[in-house]
């Protein structure tokens, strides 16, 4: 059943739960992380890339997640991610997403501000949620390239952000990238225990791939109650791919190719949800 993002974070005890936010391409991977979830009986997020949404397909990509959204058997959002245009967030709220991640993280501090702002008004017309970014995260969400730390999130910023913007998350920088890490990261957990105690609005974690598992469930005991991830869901299905493909000599068979690529990315997301998505 498709659900906004701002109703599963609020159904998430912050400091035991956060909510899973898996970064989804193509049916298989949407598929499978649906699967995963439902057999954990845990509510998710699927997350539609932004350079995938204005792909030749994105439309139908974004369709596709939202029907999956509405016929799965958990609580599903369905996530625009990391978009800095208003039409294209118009465009993907016309087509059900039920959340947005506004990323003004690149804008000045005041332009990231009327950013957001401007994306909360939007969105309040389709009952959707919106996600900002203070702070800077860096790396790229669609290629695990090594990054290092961005601008750390300013806790004494947070709270007029929110309140100035309206979001119903804030994605926070305390030492995590996307994609891979140039070598171990080092969290700020005081960072993120200041920014907690500034604002009550839900603290998201970017960049989780690559993350001990004991960081990411230290980062839920702190407060974190939505956790994305992505590289580890590419990495499975590249994987997967390329030992599956001698399937020509069984008469090229998708089907098939197709089964052990959903399977192999659910079984990732299965041991993610067992084991990194509660404190």
């Amino acid at each position: 059943m498709r659900a906004t993002l701002d109703d599963l974070l609020r159904q998430c005890p912050t400091g035991t739960l956060a909510l899973p936010a898996f970064t989804c391409y193509n049916l298989e991977q949407a598929v499978a992380v649906i699967q995963a979830a439902e057999s954990a009986d845990r509510a998710l997020c699927l997350l539609l890339a932004e350079k995938a949404f204005r792909g030749r397909a994105g439309e139908m990509l974004a369709a596709t997640l939202v029907t999956l959204a509405d016929r799965a058997h958990v609580p599903t959002c369905v996530q625009l991610d990391h978009v800095a245009d208003l039409e294209t967030m118009h465009k993907a709220l016309d087509i059900g997403v039920t959340a947005l991640m506004a990323d003004g993280s690149k804008l000045t501090l005041q332009a990231n501000t009327e950013l957001v702002a401007q994306a909360v008004t939007l969105a309040e017309r389709y009952d959707a949620s919106v996600e900002a970014e203070l702070g800077r995260i860096e790396g790229d969400e669609d290629q695990a390239t090594g990054s290092m730390a961005g601008t750390m999130t300013n806790p004494a910023q947070a709270a007029s952000f929110v309140k100035q913007t309206g979001a119903h998350a804030l994605a926070i920088a305390i030492g995590n990238v996307h994609g891979t890490y140039t070598s171990p990261p080092i969290l700020d957990w005081q960072r993120l225990d200041d920014i907690r105690a500034t604002t009550s609005t839900h603290i998201t974690l970017h960049g989780a791939s690559g993350l001990k598992e004991g960081d990411l469930k230290k980062a839920i005991t702190h407060g974190v109650v939505k956790i994305n991830i992505n590289t580890e869901l590419r990495r499975t299905f590249f994987e997967t791919l390329t030992t599956a493909t001698p399937v020509h000599a069984k008469g090229w068979n998708l089907l098939e190719l197709s089964h052990s690529l959903t399977t192999a990315v659910r079984e990732t997301a299965a041991d993610l949800l067992s084991e990194a998505f509660s404190g």
